[in-house]
This record gives C-alpha cells, structure tokens and sequence, in this order.
C-alpha cells in the first residue's frame, strides 16, 4: 500500500549450495573483422567460458570447427572456479586467408554436465577485400531494419529492428567480385546512406 514506490516482498527463502557441474560457452571472441575485413592463414580462435557449476572444473576437453570441418580439439587444464569465467585461446590456429565467409562452431563437453544447451555457440566472420558501409538516421516511429544478401540468396549481415531517433553507421566486409543486394524494410522518414570501400553508392530519405 506504497504510491511511487518499488519494493519486494520475500517470504519462503531456501538457500542451498549448488553442486551441479555445467560450464558452457558464452562467445567465440576471435577471429573478428574488428580491425579489418582480410584475415591471415594464422588466425588465433579464442572461446569464452563460464562456469555455471556450484564447483570448479579443470581438465576439460573443448574444440572448434570451420565450416563443418574436422574439428580442432584441445583440453583446458586451467582450473576455472565457481561462477567465473575464462578465455582460452586454441593452440591451433586457423587459416582464414581465402577470400570467403566463415562460420565457427565450439563446442565444450565436461563429464556430467547438466545442460548441454550451452556446450555449442556459432560464430560468423569474413575474410575479403571489400567492404559496405551503411549509414542509419532512424526517424521516431522504430522498427525499420535492414540486410545484405548475395545473388545466391545468402543473408551475410542482418540488422535487427532499430529505436527511434538512432544514427549508427555499420560496416559490413564483403567480396569484390561478388554482386549484393541491399534491403531495407520498414516505413517513415529516415535518411539511409550505402557506401561501397568509402565510396557512396546510394541515399534514400
């Protein structure tokens, strides 16, 4: 009975000490296109871990595959401790030098883990000598949203629904010799700007 107030009310409280073991992925941290579109034949692949476990869990086995390749399998001998997380880097690199788009998967697989729904995580990256820049001023109304697409059919960037009143700029890494298609989705009034290697090629108002 409280005006302009939060509050909570607790009753029933149990507390108990958690002693499931389950460490999952949270992220593929590398490689990434953060400073560039063309990548080397000795990409480092380092995964983000946490360990959801009431325990700590040491010596256990994780691997990475490119593009449903063979995959890369390692063990972690590090102990990572109860609610914690850690990065751990493959000793094995990764050869991204041809011009194309990559996706990794990671897996991590500890004995009696509890939830295999966070063992595996998917990542998307690009190695190529071009790139597209689209520039967003969204109006007010929200929702609009955008996606690259190749003459194959395949989506390589997709931006979900924007807020309103956003000006963001994305850039997306894509191959020379391959043709796009840019689509918008979305009403209102909002200035869109599509430029190819800093070069502008199109702006809609």
């Amino acid at each position: 009975n409280c005006t302009d107030n939060f509050w909570i009310g607790f009753d029933d409280i149990s507390v108990y000490e958690n002693s499931t073991v389950d460490m999952g992925i949270t992220s593929i941290l590398s490689p990434n296109n953060n400073t560039g579109c063309q990548l080397s034949a000795n990409e480092s692949v380092t995964i983000l871990l946490f360990n959801y476990s009431g325990t700590a869990v040491s010596n256990f086995p994780v691997s990475y595959a490119i593009n449903g390749g063979t995959p890369i399998s390692e063990t972690v001998a590090a102990t990572v401790a109860p609610a914690s997380y850690y990065d751990y880097t493959f000793t094995q690199t990764a050869d991204l030098s041809t011009l194309d788009y990559y996706t990794i998967t990671a897996n991590v697989n500890v004995t009696n883990d509890v939830d295999a729904g966070n063992n595996n995580i998917t990542h998307h990256v690009a190695s190529t000598d071009a790139n597209i820049t689209v520039e967003v001023q969204a109006d007010n109304q929200s929702g609009q949203s955008w996606e690259i697409v190749t003459t194959s059919g395949d989506t390589i960037f997709k931006h979900g629904s924007y807020q309103w009143d956003v000006d963001s700029t994305y850039t997306v890494c894509v191959i020379a010799n391959d043709c796009y298609t840019f689509n918008w989705h979305g009403g209102g009034s909002n200035t869109v700007t599509v430029s190819y290697n800093g070069t502008q090629v199109d702006q809609t108002n």
